[in-house]
């Protein structure tokens, strides 16, 4: 069998590819391939392949051995130069040929695949390249680089490191050592830490009214019960996330993800809340989707003590539908249970569902928005058992290189199941919630960027007496992604 005999070339790697790695996506950080978003407007303007190619001009082929390596030497040219029209055309004609080299016939025909973005043929076509040419340097390279793209981290590392060689050509070892750098940016340690400073106009979520219990007359009340008013306070807010990928075979992996968030009132310590979640468990990736399945622990705290705990499972699917759309649906089940023995009764079953999307609207403006439904239930109390259903809405705009602006709205529906005869009614609420936040990215000092938000809540309830309540949050943030 003949060998394939080309030179060695250079590895095509542009710095814009890593910005549009999927797996590199958050809701902190989009970035987007000016070029290919070009391709994905004007797609419909543009011929197909099958038509570019008719409109090339026909090639003469003899049937010699020397017409064939002239035109498989041709093929190696139009790879490196990514001219994929061409390498079809010529592709069809070689195949013809007596003396084709199935061994070139594969990488061509990998090459294809990988550039149309069908990856599992990609792979399948240069492990039958490899098995004819084992030794095929440049094969293994574009292997590997198609392994990365399918999300096959471990497989992809160890080939990348097995051809590092020094008698590689310089250019060649630096393109390695940047899909290197890639593998572990993608799979190293993603943290968020948030830390506020505060003012709110009402810590203690009352209605502030009041209730005549015994009127005398119309303008005289003999015992009135009122609401406690509404307690001013400052204080901090803080937020941490931490996740971790480690790949294990193929696409498969572990994924570790935790939330850390809290309030902490400055002299009300009464109010202070607190809320740790993690989970561990089976993660898989591909270019365009992301599984996640794992057990979670949660712990909440309110008045500086636990106040319970809570076990549970969970289940995400997050999907890159357009380069431009991306859909995440997740699914939550939680067994609460209170920490105090005179607290149990409150213990619970939780089922939390989620929707959440993100779209791209420009290379300054992202949307997003959701809808979530929340099932609790209290089996001893059903009065205390509800559901609530959300939908929000919200836009990030970068306006100049100084400063970006957020904005968010939602609303809840919560509605309980029984008529509470405590409160003398059946509950429910509407929730409405408005934020507005300035980011200052100008300002940043070592990664830590400063913006100031507002924040409104808005509840009205069927009892309107112990449950309806305005509250407003003003603050400035410090921030990092790291």
């Amino acid at each position: 069998m003949k060998a394939l005999l080309f030179p060695l070339i250079v590895l095509c790697l542009s710095s814009t590819a890593w910005a549009n790695d999927f797996f590199d996506n958050s809701a902190n950080q989009w970035q987007f391939n000016d070029q290919a978003r070009e391709r994905l407007d004007n797609r419909r303007n543009q011929p197909t392949l099958e038509e570019q190619i008719q409109a090339e001009p026909a090639i003469m082929l003899g049937d010699d051995q020397n017409s064939t390596a002239t035109l498989a030497q041709e093929i190696f040219v139009q790879i490196n130069q990514q001219n994929w029209v061409k390498v079809k055309q010529l592709l069809s004609y070689y195949l013809v040929s007596p003396h084709r080299d199935p061994s070139l016939v594969a990488y061509a025909e990998a090459n294809l695949a990988e550039a149309q973005g069908n990856l599992s043929l990609a792979l399948e076509k240069y492990e039958r390249t490899l098995s004819y040419l084992p030794d095929f340097t440049r094969g293994k390279m574009d292997y590997a680089r198609a392994l990365f793209k399918n999300g096959e981290d471990k497989e992809a590392k160890q080939i990348f490191l097995s051809v590092m060689t020094p008698d590689l050509p310089l250019p060649v070892q630096h393109n390695l050592n940047l899909y290197l750098d890639a593998l572990e940016r993608r799979n190293e340690w993603k943290f968020y830490a948030a830390l506020d400073y505060f003012k709110d106009d009402n810590i203690n979520l009352t209605s502030g009214a009041s209730l005549c219990l015994l009127s005398i007359s119309s303008d005289l009340c003999a015992a009135r019960w009122s609401a406690p008013g509404a307690l001013p306070s400052h204080g901090v807010n803080y937020t941490f996330t931490a996740e971790k990928f480690t790949p294990l075979k193929g696409r498969h992996g572990l994924m570790f993800r935790s939330l850390v968030y809290g309030s902490d009132y400055t002299q009300d310590n009464l109010y202070n809340i607190g809320m740790a979640n993690m989970a561990l468990g089976y993660a898989y990736r591909t270019p365009n989707h992301r599984l996640f399945i794992a057990p979670t622990f949660e712990a909440y705290w309110q008045s500086n003590r636990r106040l319970y705990t809570a076990g549970g499972m969970m289940a995400e699917l997050r999907s890159q539908l357009t380069p431009r759309w991306q859909n995440t649906f997740s699914i939550n089940w939680q067994d609460i249970q209170y920490v105090r023995e005179e607290e149990r009764d409150n213990d619970a079953k939780q089922y939390l569902v989620t929707l959440n999307q993100l779209y791209a609207l420009s290379d300054k403006t992202l949307l997003f928005g959701g809808v979530d439904y929340i099932r609790r239930k209290l089996d001893p109390f059903p009065m205390a058992s509800f559901e609530r259903s959300g939908v929000r809405v919200g836009m990030f705009h970068t306006v100049s290189s100084w400063f970006d602006v957020t904005m968010s709205a939602s609303r809840r529906w919560r509605k309980y199941d029984e008529y509470n005869p405590i409160y003398g009614g059946l509950r429910q609420d509407t929730e409405d919630f408005y934020s507005l936040a300035l980011g200052f990215p100008r300002l940043q000092v070592q990664g830590v960027k400063p913006s100031l938000y507002v924040q409104h809540f808005d509840t009205d309830s069927s009892l309107p007496l112990f449950f309806s309540y305005r509250r407003t949050q003003a603050g400035i943030r410090m921030e990092k992604s790291f």
